[in-house]
């Protein structure tokens, strides 16, 4: 399990069999993805790109790899996704500063490519990707020290041999506000997209973006952060984790009856043994999984 700190010097990789961390530098990472042997980190400020090998850097010493500088303005890259073929980051713009961008490496060529503005004026702050698309949600809060000039979030499909968008929508949910945040998304074993917003969980039509299903786990909490995405995830019970309105929730996909696990917790994770992993608020906790079916 990696980790990264608030205005930090140091990331970490926490060995979930031997419970040991270890350490090196790296900056404050907004974004972190492994896949195979290589782990990812995306950096503020600058939306810079480092890899690692699986396990982090040797040692605190050990010089970072850093592998790209996202540009166009680009200042915060919170969303992170990667496959065997494809890495994407989504990013935040610099301070006073509309126009996010999605940008994506192509593994097996090593060619990068950056797109800003997939949705005007909008910030790409979560991905999931399925084959040789990128399905993103958005903020409308671009960089700080400017107001947004729309008023709700969207969910994209992307094609990215063809790189260009075939698909975006809002996500409008019965009897509550139009999301300015669309948390993280990942894609359910039904094959629908599923995502978080506004205290509630929602099931898209990966081909139209329509909502499928939906429902609002948390009627008191309207919107919920500026930036950063909410996880979304299954677990290997096959329910649906996510810490939608900052509270560590077990879903069941099929009946959307749900379980509140943790009263607050900003990040959070599953790990490769199946159980959470989550920050309350300043430290790194462990909630081991249980059997709810």
């Amino acid at each position: 399990v990696y980790l990264s700190g608030y205005l930090g010097s140091r990331g970490g990789a926490f060995d979930t069999a031997t419970n040991r961390v270890r350490l090196f530098r790296m900056g404050q990472a907004e974004g972190v993805v492994a896949h195979g042997d290589r782990v990812w980190w995306g950096v503020y400020p600058g939306a810079y790109v480092y890899e690692t090998p699986a396990g982090g850097a040797a040692d605190e010493k050990a010089a970072l790899n850093e592998v790209y500088h996202i540009g166009e303005e680009q200042d915060r890259p919170f969303g992170v996704a990667a496959s065997a073929d494809w890495l994407a980051f989504g990013t935040i713009p610099n301070y006073g500063t509309l126009g996010g961008a999605l940008t994506l490496l192509d593994r097996r060529t090593g060619k990068w490519q950056t797109h800003r503005n997939v949705v005007k004026d909008q910030s790409v702050i979560a991905l999931t990707l399925r084959g040789d698309r990128a399905y993103g949600s958005t903020s409308v809060t671009g960089g700080l020290g400017l107001d947004p000039s729309e008023s709700e979030a969207r969910v994209f499909a992307w094609d990215i041999k063809a790189g260009k968008k075939i698909a975006d929508a809002p996500v409008r949910l019965p009897g509550r506000p139009a999301p300015k945040l669309i948390g993280g998304l990942a894609f359910g074993p039904d094959g629908l997209l599923w995502g978080v917003a506004a205290g509630s969980v929602f099931a898209l039509d990966p081909e139209t973006l329509a909502i499928r299903r939906q429902r609002t786990l948390y009627p008191d909490v309207p919107q919920y952060s500026r930036f950063r995405p909410q996880f979304v995830g299954f677990g290997p019970d096959g329910l649906l984790y996510s810490n939608l309105a900052g509270r560590v929730t077990a879903i069941d996909p099929a009946t959307l009856e749900f379980r509140n696990l943790v009263a607050e917790a900003n990040v959070m994770t599953l790990g490769p043994d199946g159980h959470v992993y989550y920050a309350a608020p300043d430290e790194p906790m462990r909630l081991r999984r249980i059997k709810t079916r």
